[in-house]
């Protein structure tokens, strides 16, 4: 989770089979230190966009599962919880094939925060499902900047060249980066913003 684009491939990632009823963590992601001084407030809403398909077609993987927190610079302690472990309100089923998922769809903060220098968010992203016997769900992450756009707010793009993405509705004011320079010496310069 940064809020620049990386060179970081698209990928169709499979979690490991698991039994009706299992909620499964598919991907964990880490913000870069914020600023203190960011009000995230109950007013402050969340988009995210990501990929997925069920293995077979009686997995039944339905609910897209995801939380928000505020966590500590060294991931140690939870400021605040923004938006509990739970699934997002979309019912339609994942398909066999790649299709774009609604995890937010204008989600609220169910907490309001004020951030201290180095708090960073923490954003998880998994599925559950109703029935099957050896369930297996995958999704599609990646940065690529070679990607031809982001996906877009539905649940309908099954366009694989097209990038996912989580959104807060807030302008976020994150810690200054170092400059670094790559062996070629060319300086690598991070673009601000608020979709990581």
């Amino acid at each position: 989770m940064v809020p620049y684009l990386l060179s970081d491939a698209l990928t169709t990632t499979a979690v490991g089979t698991t039994t009706p009823g299992n909620t499964t963590l598919h991907r964990q992601y880490v913000s870069p230190p914020m600023e203190s001084g960011n009000a995230i407030t109950t007013g402050s809403t969340f988009e995210a966009q990501i990929m997925g398909l069920e293995s077979a077609v009686n997995d039944n993987i339905i609910n897209r599962v995801r939380c928000v927190k505020v966590i500590s610079r060294d991931g140690g302690t939870v400021r605040a919880t923004l938006i509990a472990i739970g699934n997002a309100t979309s019912v339609v089923e994942w398909n066999t094939s790649l299709r774009n998922l609604r995890f937010f769809n204008t989600t609220a903060s169910a907490a309001n925060y004020t951030t201290v220098a180095g708090d960073r968010l923490l954003a998880e992203f998994g599925s559950d499902d109703s029935a099957g016997a050896s369930i297996s769900g995958s999704m599609r992450w990646g940065a690529d900047a070679s990607g031809t756009g982001d996906l877009g707010l539905n649940e309908t793009d099954t366009t694989t060249t097209l990038r996912p993405w989580l959104e807060i509705s807030n302008n976020i004011v994150w810690e200054a980066r170092p400059q670094r320079r790559d062996h070629s010496n060319r300086v690598l310069v991070a673009v601000s913003g608020s979709r990581w």
